[in-house]
């Protein structure tokens, strides 16, 4: 068998897995082996079958295109390694012991995720920090060297076992019990601690301290790893306050900044571009844009049109008085024409110079005969007297006729 798995294990593995396959309730080669691994037999025999299932296990050995190493994982953990933590108790045999923890490494190492679901399952951790209780030391280091192998993951996985089932009481009564004496359970211990202080696992740190500092690891002169242990937890500490009120502190200033922009009435990311979006403009009916809009497209109108959209008829409307001599129709006041106008705007001056025509030749016609010479120019029947002056505001007076003698232009004697 030991030539066969230096050559190839994966015809072993093939074989163990048909039989696995074919018939479960047979005993099959696996069980045979693990059996023998367990059993109180000779030694020589239980360390072959050791090395046996260690090769058996390695990840390295397994083809990671094929499903054999799931399919063998699953078998192996499933169906036997409940037997494998049933041997840690306090009454079974020291070299079993010592095989089957050293075995509990090896997969703790190479299986760091199929084996946690079954050390929680079958409560591993605790079951190994028992074994630290008993009298053979060899058996007590396997125990150490166990835990110090979950620690050197630095999962949290393992680190929360560790706290939950108290697995550092047994490893403290045991450090003190040996005293001074220094060999090789000591130098573990204080490898052990050395570890945790070097990468500064928080939880581990807090609990040894909050836990066996007091009248236990403080009575401890001869080395000062528990000493700097208690002041790195302490330094974590303050470190963590001040963490904790630099937190409350830009809490409190986005609170109090939050409310002053409240005041102030501006607004958030969120309301600017609820305000700034188009969805009101899109929204918008066709009469509102029409009342914010008097004339989006401009056309012509077939009357004279003033003030807007309201439209004048200068024919229905009586004569309205002018002011300063200029047509009745012109604006109070002249305003410059802005250089973007638009066509309409141009349609309404030509429409209103048109009615205001009309209007002062309807005077005309009511004052007099209207001659027309050509170039638009007013002519009465009547002669002008010296201090009238002529109708049409803005116009030049009309030339005299030859013979006639123009009026003067100084005033009346009295």
């Amino acid at each position: 068998m030991m030539s066969t798995m230096q050559h190839d294990p994966s015809l072993l593995r093939g074989f163990l897995m048909q039989q696995e396959g074919d018939d479960k309730d047979t005993a099959g080669l696996l069980r045979t082996m693990i059996e023998t691994l367990l059993a109180e037999s000779e030694s020589g025999l239980q360390e072959q079958m050791c090395d046996v299932l260690r090769m058996l296990l390695d990840a390295e050995s397994l083809q990671p295109s094929n499903k054999e190493r799931s399919e063998f994982w699953d078998v192996f953990y499933q169906k036997y390694f409940w037997r494998v933590i049933g041997v840690l108790t306090e009454d079974s045999c020291p070299n079993t012991l010592v095989l089957v923890l050293d075995l509990l490494c090896f997969c703790v190492h190479v299986h760091s995720m199929w084996i946690k679901y079954f050390i929680m399952r079958n409560k591993m951790v605790d079951r190994v920090a028992k074994l630290m209780y008993r009298k053979e030391k060899v058996v007590v280091l396997a125990a150490l060297r166990l835990l110090r192998t979950c620690l050197g993951l630095k999962d949290d996985f393992y680190n929360t076992q560790i706290i939950n089932h108290n697995a550092f009481a047994p490893l403290v009564d045991v450090f003190l019990a040996n005293g001074e004496r220094y060999n090789m359970l000591n130098s573990a211990v204080l490898e052990l601690f050395e570890f945790l202080k070097k990468e500064n696992l928080k939880p581990l740190i807090k609990y040894s301290v909050e836990k066996f500092w007091e009248n236990r690891l403080s009575t401890i002169a001869y080395s000062s790893s528990f000493k700097q242990l208690k002041q790195m937890h302490e330094q974590n500490v303050n470190n963590e306050n001040v963490r904790a009120e630099g937190d409350k502190t830009v809490m409190a200033e986005l609170k109090i900044s939050r409310m002053r922009r409240r005041r102030d009435g501006s607004m958030d990311k969120e309301e600017e571009s609820y305000f700034e979006s188009d969805d009101d403009e899109a929204a918008m009916a066709p009469s509102d844009q029409m009342m914010m809009d008097p004339n989006p497209h401009p056309q012509p109108f077939p009357s004279p049109r003033v003030a807007g959209s309201v439209i004048f008829n200068s024919a229905s409307l009586p004569p309205l008085p002018s002011l300063g001599g200029g047509s009745p129709w012109e604006p109070l006041v002249d305003y410059d024409d802005d250089d973007d106008m638009d066509v309409s705007s141009s349609h309404q001056h030509q429409h209103q110079q048109r009615a205001a025509e009309e209007e002062e030749d309807g005077k005309e016609r009511k004052n007099g005969k209207k001659n027309d010479d050509g170039d638009g120019r007013l002519y009465t029947s009547t002669p002008l007297a010296a201090s009238e002056t002529p109708t049409n505001a803005g116009e030049d007076a009309p030339s005299a006729q030859a013979g006639e003698k123009p009026p003067s232009n100084e005033p009346p004697s009295s």
